[in-house]
């Protein structure tokens, strides 16, 4: 697929993503590979217990969830997380927000880097094993006239480098790529790839 970057080759993709910080095959960078599974023996369940203090606005958090560093929920409608989530504050709070009418729902075992930040006016769905990289914005309304929003579907396995901006309206097919730097909108197919700096567009 060649949603909007002129037909670049799989692998020019993969490498400019590790570059950009996000693993090829859709891992993550090296702030979302630390979930705990490696360094200290503490580390992991103490990012579980601090899911519980962080995330109890939450309608609803799924098993082993973990958070590190304090993340920022603000949920003013319906905000849940699957089972696995890994929320990465370390180096910058990642940020969820639900409006009094919206609905953000984060699948099984996304994996969301620093200073991410993900808005719902009315709805937003991320699949199951998801990457999201740092500095990402995903937003189902625009900031200055936010309206009643238009939804944002991310399918499983997406992987989003960083500082990826992911505007109203916009579909990202399973196992899509979008390189760091890169704006979205319009439908992404599944397993596409999207260069960084290119507008991917209907």
């Amino acid at each position: 697929m060649d949603s909007a970057g002129g037909g670049a080759a799989p692998g020019s993709a993969r490498a400019s993503l590790v570059r950009a910080g996000v693993g090829a095959e859709g891992s993550g960078g090296r702030e979302l590979r630390e979930d705990g599974a490696s360094g200290p023996p503490w580390r992991r369940p103490v990012a579980a217990l601090s899911a519980y203090a962080y995330l109890w606005t939450c309608r609803r958090v799924g098993a082993r969830a973990r958070t590190f560093g304090r993340p920022v929920v603000v949920n003013g409608g319906n905000v849940e997380l699957g089972e696995d989530v890994v929320l990465d504050s370390r180096a910058g709070r990642v940020e969820l927000v639900a409006g009094r009418r919206g609905r953000l729902a984060i699948g099984d075992g996304v994996r969301i880097g620093p200073s991410t930040r993900i808005r719902a006016v009315r709805y937003v769905e991320i699949g199951d094993r998801t990457r999201i990289g740092a500095r990402c914005v995903i937003s189902d309304a625009d900031a200055d006239d936010p309206g009643e929003g238009s939804e944002i579907w991310i399918g499983d396995g997406v992987t989003l480098g960083d500082g990826v901006r992911v505007l109203p309206g916009t579909v990202i097919g399973a196992g899509a790529v979008v390189v760091a730097g890169a704006t979205v909108s319009g439908r992404i197919p599944a397993g596409g790839q999207v260069l960084a700096g290119a507008d991917a567009a209907p």
